[in-house]
Parts: C-alpha cells; sequence; structure tokens
C-alpha cells in the first residue's frame, strides 16, 4: 500500500489544478523498496509486482514511473561476469548493456465505483492505459451502499467498473451465495452477448467527462452507462455521508500529461 507522503511531486506555478506526472517520482524508501522486490522477479522467485493505493494522485505516479533495473542482479548475468576472469571493463560494458527501463509495477489496486470516478479517470486510469498498466479496481459498492436504490444491483456497480478500458479485475466481496450469483449471472450473460456481436463504442475521456473508451469488452449499453454515471454524480454530497474517499482534493485535479 503505498500512501501519497510517499512520492514526490514538482509543483509549477500556474498548475495549480494540474499534478505533473512526468516530472513526478517517487520518495527513496519507496524506490528501494520497489527494486528490491523487483530483484525477486528478476531471480525467478515472484512473476508479478502490484502496489495498492487509496491515492489516484499515487495511481497515476506509479503507472507512469519506470526504474532502471540491471540484469546483473540475475544469476545469469552473475555468471556471465564471472566468465570474464575479473576484467573490470568487461563488467562495467556488461552492465551497460544490461540495464534497462522497467515499469516501478506491473499492475495497480485501485479504488474506482460510481461515486468514485472523477479522479480516477482524470489521473490513475489514463496513466494506467497509457503506460499498459493493468488495473484491479476494487470497493466498486462504496461499501454496499450504492445498493441502497434498488435501481442498482451490485452486478451493475462491477460492470461499471469492467467497462473502463484500463479496469482488467475487480475484487467484489459478496456477502452470501445468493449476492454472488445474482453478480455473477449478469456478468456471464454480458460476457457472451459481448463476444458474439460488435462492442459498443464509448468516449475515452481524454475529450469528454466520462472517461470510457472503446472496450474489447461491452458489459453495459450506453444508455445503461450512462444512467449509472448520474446516479453516482455528486460525489462530494456521497463523502459527506461515509467519508469513502480519504482524498477529496484530488476530485478537481488533472494529470498535466492528459490535460
Amino acid at each position: 500500500y503505498v500512501c501519497p507522503e510517499e512520492i514526490i511531486i514538482t509543483e509549477k506555478e500556474g498548475r495549480t489544478n494540474k499534478i505533473n506526472v512526468t516530472d513526478a517520482k517517487l520518495g527513496p524508501e519507496l524506490e528501494r523498496a520497489i527494486q528490491h522486490v523487483r530483484l525477486y522477479v528478476a531471480e525467478g522467485k515472484v512473476r508479478y509486482v502490484m502496489a495498492s493505493t487509496h491515492s489516484h494522485v499515487v495511481g497515476a505516479v506509479l503507472a507512469s514511473t519506470s526504474l532502471p533495473y540491471t540484469a546483473a542482479t540475475t544469476n545469469e548475468s552473475k555468471a556471465t561476469r564471472e566468465s570474464t576472469n575479473g576484467n573490470d571493463e568487461d563488467n562495467n560494458n556488461h552492465d551497460l548493456k544490461t540495464t534497462k527501463h522497467t515499469p516501478a509495477v506491473d499492475a495497480l489496486m485501485l479504488r474506482y465505483n460510481l461515486s468514485h470516478k472523477a479522479a480516477a479517470e482524470s489521473l490513475s486510469l489514463p496513466c494506467a492505459l497509457r503506460y499498459d498498466i493493468p488495473v484491479l479496481a476494487f470497493t466498486t459498492t462504496r461499501w454496499n451502499r450504492l445498493q441502497k436504490d434498488v435501481s442498482i444491483s451490485s452486478s451493475d456497480c462491477v460492470k461499471f467498473a469492467l467497462q473502463h478500458p484500463a479496469v482488467e479485475v475487480v475484487l467484489h466481496s459478496a456477502r452470501d451465495e445468493k449476492e454472488l450469483e445474482e453478480t455473477l449471472f449478469p456478468l456471464m450473460m454480458a460476457a457472451s452477448s459481448s463476444s458474439s456481436s460488435s462492442s459498443t463504442a464509448l468516449n475515452d475521456g481524454s475529450g469528454s467527462s466520462n472517461g470510457c473508451c472503446t472496450n474489447s469488452m461491452t458489459w453495459i449499453s450506453e444508455e445503461e452507462y450512462e444512467r449509472l454515471r448520474l446516479y453516482g454524480n455528486e460525489e462530494m454530497e456521497w463523502n459527506q455521508d461515509d467519508g469513502f474517499d480519504e482524498y477529496p482534493e484530488e476530485t478537481n485535479l488533472l494529470a498535466s500529461s492528459f490535460a
């Protein structure tokens, strides 16, 4: 889990509502931690590195950041260096040739739902999409509060999140078997329908307000999608009742790379 205090953002004059993700960087402790875990990937002990955060500023920075890693940390490169019989010049050349830039994380775990979408769609999700970092969305029902309206189901909440092209997976904790079945059945039906027909094109947020673009999988119709967006639009009002959004100030921010 990564907090805003663990990243460094360069603030520029005249950009009070924009986050310059290209100039942002990981704090030294966070960078060391990620580089340490990356060694496990290089050694084949783990496959991927994923970070979780409640801040979409943090999500944007993590998605946009790449770090230099050298293959000299792997057993293969160590063997190669040993074969040079201690020739420092050869070793240095080998390191230079095998150094590459790798994404700081392979995936992101982010909050995203009907009534918590503005910051996600202007900050973290566009960055994740641009840099091909898959997103696992969670709390898509806002602690089951979104279904208080009988017209909104758990399945609606999950499908809404899945419709965004940056979201690959939704983590949903069904309260019982009945809810699990009621959530999954519409998803299976939507998947079946989408695979047998052409996808419905929806805007990607780069020049519009809804933050959803053409997806290879269409989980909901455009009309239903807009109905769900409208239902959760008053984000500040939602937050007054439950304090779900820990960083409400992010709602009006933009990642400057996409502004």
